[in-house]
């Protein structure tokens, strides 16, 4: 159909070239462009063009026809280059827009990683404090403050938890009860800052006495108590007491002094001697106290009649 409307629109103007040999370049644009009848609907512009010198009954030199195509074909693609130009500028902007949207997105995800981090560790170190204050708790209190030796409280837990394994593996608990002896006239004599050397030294070398497992404990001003777990042999009780005394005898360093002091000891063993914690304790509590009167009672008067036989 092209093709057929340019023949005749070339026969048209070869026809017609005679009658209008002179009209130039200028005037061939300006029949071009309003030669177009006003209701024309061509499907491109190479077609509308057809239309329009069809329309115009214009006797032009087919030369003129050939320039006004090259012209609009010319406008045409400086129209699509620019076109173009726009398309490749929307989509570059479109794709920096895209990438600077990735890009806060990439330092917004990396914020709040650095962010979660630092509140993890500020976790991390308020449970850290936490557990460090709770055990603080627990050693504050189930711990002497002078000695570091178990108190009262984790004295009765230790005593139970032994006649359990007793019960568990059949054999005995036994409690040391250990007081020295004149302690509050010493403490009175040379002052309370050597009576706290004195009874730290007296730990270290009672704990020294016994095993890992076992317990020594500071239930009062001048005593001590040994919890002994798993005994199988009651002489391992009396060797424990003898020690423990021998131990207490023994010079004590504080302050620049030298202090000798002396122990009075009572032992209670389960079950014989008690079936719980407070039975234990009232037990050894009862001979120590018995051996410590025995210490000061006179000795011995000789016999008149006997030493005149």
């Amino acid at each position: 159909m092209m093709r057929d409307r340019t023949a005749r629109l070339k026969s048209n103007s070869d026809l017609r070239a005679s009658r209008s040999p002179g009209r130039s370049g200028a005037a061939v644009t300006a029949v071009i462009v309003l030669a177009a009848p006003p209701g024309a609907r061509a499907a491109d512009p190479a077609a509308r063009l057809v239309e329009c010198l069809e329309a115009a009954h214009l006797g032009l030199p087919f030369y003129a026809v050939t320039l006004a195509v090259l012209l609009v074909s010319i406008a045409l693609i400086a129209r699509g280059r620019s076109l173009a130009r726009e398309q490749a500028r929307a989509q570059a902007e479109a794709l920096a827009s895209r990438d600077q949207l990735i890009r806060t997105l990439q330092a917004s995800g990396e914020a709040l990683t650095r962010s979660l981090a630092q509140r993890s560790q500020e976790l991390e170190a308020a449970t850290r404090r936490l557990q460090e204050t709770e055990h603080r708790l627990q050693y504050n209190a189930h711990t002497d403050p002078l000695t570091g030796l178990a108190n009262r409280l984790l004295l009765g837990d230790r005593i139970a938890h032994a006649i359990t394994r007793s019960k568990r593996h059949n054999c005995r608990t036994a409690v040391v009860l250990v007081n020295i002896d004149d302690f509050n006239g010493m403490n009175a004599a040379f002052g309370e800052a050597v009576g706290d050397e004195v009874l730290k030294a007296a730990a270290a070398r009672l704990r020294g006495l016994v095993r890992e497992q076992d317990t020594v404990a500071r239930t009062g001003g001048d005593e001590f108590v040994i919890v002994l777990e798993e005994v199988f042999d009651t002489q391992d009780v009396q060797r424990v007491a003898s020690a423990a005394t021998t131990a207490l005898a023994q010079e004590f360093e504080a302050r620049g002094h030298a202090l000798t002091l002396g122990a009075s000891v009572g032992c209670a063993i389960y079950p014989d001697g008690g079936t719980d914690a407070d039975g234990l304790l009232r037990h050894a509590g009862r001979l120590m106290r018995h051996a410590k009167r025995a210490k000061d009672l006179p000795p011995p008067q000789a016999d008149p009649a006997a030493s005149a036989a």
